[in-house]
C-alpha cells in the first residue's frame, strides 16, 4: 500500500525545521533559548539531548522492527541547512516510506527526515563523537499512549579506511543541492551514480537506548521517543572533512544582498545542543536477539 504523507508531514516537520518562535537562534548561547519568546519549552524537565551511560540490557532479546519501504534516494530532497545537512522524503512520492515499529510502543513510525549535527548532542560514557545523525519519525494514527515523534539517533565517527557508499550517496547530493542553493561554491560537479538505500541497514540488529524527550533545537518541544543506538555509523577522514566543509563553509545570499555563511554554528565549529538534566526520567536499553 502506498503511504502518503503530505497532510502528516505538513503539520509535524514544522517543528523540526522551523525557525525558533523567538526568532534565529545559535550554538554560542543556547542558554538563552528558553527566555525567548515562544520557546520556553527549552527550559523544561525532559529536554534533550542527555549524557548516556553504559548499561546492563533492560529488556534482552527484543528487536526494534524496521520496515524499508519502497521509496529510493531520488525520492529524496537534498539541503544544507544552518545547522547542520538533511535529507527530506519528498512528500508526493509515489512509494511507501520507511517506517519502525519501537518495543513496548504501540504506535508505528514514519521516516520524514534525516539531518546531521556537526560535534555530537549526546554524549556516551562522558565522551563526544564527531557528529551526530538524527532519523526524525512521526507517529502514524491517532494512538496517543506514545509520543508525537520518534528519533533514531547514532553518533559518526571517521574512523572507516574506506568511504562509506551510502554516505558517500549523500554528500554527492548535498554537494549538488549548492547549484543552486549557495551564492558562492568551490565544489566541482558532484557525482551521482544511483544507489540501492535502506535508511535503516545500518540499525539493524543493533542494540538501543531509549527515553523520552523533546526536539534538540528551539522550540524543545517535549514529544520525541528517543533511540539511541549504542554503535556509532563509521565513515572515512575524507567523509568527514567534507561533512564539515558543507556545514560550516556554505553561503547564501542573505536579506540585505550579502554573500555570507548559512550556518549558526558555535565559534568551535559545533552545531550540537549540550547535554541536559534528566531530571528523574528512566533510560532503557533494548538489546537485539538479530
Amino acid at each position: 500500500m502506498l503511504f502518503r504523507i503530505a497532510a502528516l508531514s505538513a503539520a509535524l516537520l514544522t517543528a523540526f525545521t522551523a525557525e525558533a518562535a523567538g526568532g534565529e537562534y545559535d550554538y554560542d548561547h543556547v542558554e538563552l533559548w528558553g527566555d525567548m519568546p515562544g520557546d520556553e519549552p527549552c527550559n523544561g524537565k525532559a529536554n534533550s539531548p542527555i549524557a548516556l551511560v553504559t548499561q546492563d540490557c533492560t529488556a534482552p532479546q527484543v528487536d526494534y522492527k524496521f520496515m524499508p519501504g519502497t521509496c529510493g534516494i531520488d525520492n529524496y530532497s537534498f539541503y544544507v541547512t544552518k545547522n547542520g545537512v538533511q535529507m527530506e522524503l519528498d512528500t508526493s512520492a509515489a512509494c511507501t516510506n520507511p517506517q519502525v515499529n519501537i518495543p513496548n510502543l504501540a504506535s508505528t513510525y514514519t521516516h520524514l527526515q534525516t539531518h546531521i549535527h556537526l560535534s555530537s548532542e549526546h554524549s556516551i560514557d562522558g565522551g563526544y563523537y564527531g557528529a551526530e545523525m538524527h532519523m526524525v519519525h512521526a507517529r502514524v494514527g491517532g494512538d496517543t499512549s506514545s509520543m508525537a515523534y520518534a528519533v533514531i539517533g547514532t553518533m559518526i565517527e571517521p574512523t572507516a579506511v574506506a568511504n562509506n557508499p551510502m554516505f558517500e550517496a549523500w554528500l554527492q547530493r548535498w554537494i549538488a543541492s549548492l547549484k543552486t542553493g549557495a551564492c558562492e561554491s568551490c565544489w566541482g560537479d558532484a557525482t551521482l551514480e544511483p544507489y540501492m538505500q535502506n535508511v535503516y541497514q545500518g540499525f539493524i540488529g543493533k542494540d538501543f537506548w531509549h527515553y523520552k524527550g523533546g526536539l534538540t533545537t528551539p522550540p524543545c518541544t517535549e514529544a520525541v521517543e528517543w533511540n539511541f543506538t549504542t554503535e556509532p555509523m563509521q565513515i572515512s577522514v575524507r567523509q568527514y572533512q567534507m561533512l564539515t566543509e558543507l556545514i560550516l563553509d556554505t553561503r547564501v545570499t542573505k536579506d540585505d544582498g550579502t554573500c555570507k555563511p548559512i550556518t549558526v554554528a558555535a565559534i568551535s565549529g559545533t552545531t550540537s545542543r549540550p547535554p541536559q538534566p534528566l531530571n528523574g526520567r528512566t533510560v532503557v536499553k533494548y538489546c537485539s536477539f538479530s
